[in-house]
C-alpha cells in the first residue's frame, strides 16, 4: 500500500484545544468531542507524549494539585519596577 503525502496529512487533521477548568473542544474526524470528555482527551494526549513515566506521573501530581487547589500556573508582574535610585 502506498500512502503519498495526501494520506499523511488525512492523519493528522485532527484538533483539540483546551479552553479552561475541565472544558475542551475537539475534532477527530470521525467525532467531535466538547466539555470534561475532550478535557480528560486533551490531558490524555499531553501526558503521553512526555518522554518516560517519571515525567507523566510528577506533571500529572501537579496539574492534579493545580487544579484541585485552583492554582495559577503563571504569574504576572504588573507594576513597573522602581526607578533607579530610589
Amino acid at each position: 500500500m502506498n500512502l503519498g503525502i495526501e494520506g499523511r496529512v488525512a492523519l493528522v487533521t485532527a484538533s483539540s484545544k483546551g479552553l479552561g477548568r475541565a472544558s475542551a473542544v475537539a475534532d477527530l474526524n470521525f467525532v467531535k468531542l466538547s466539555g470534561p470528555v475532550a478535557w480528560l482527551g486533551w490531558l490524555a494526549v499531553h501526558l503521553f507524549y512526555l518522554i518516560g513515566f517519571q515525567n507523566r506521573y510528577l506533571v500529572l501530581i501537579r496539574w492534579s494539585y493545580s487544579y484541585v487547589t485552583h492554582g495559577r500556573g503563571a504569574r504576572l508582574i504588573t507594576e513597573p519596577p522602581p526607578p533607579p535610585g530610589a
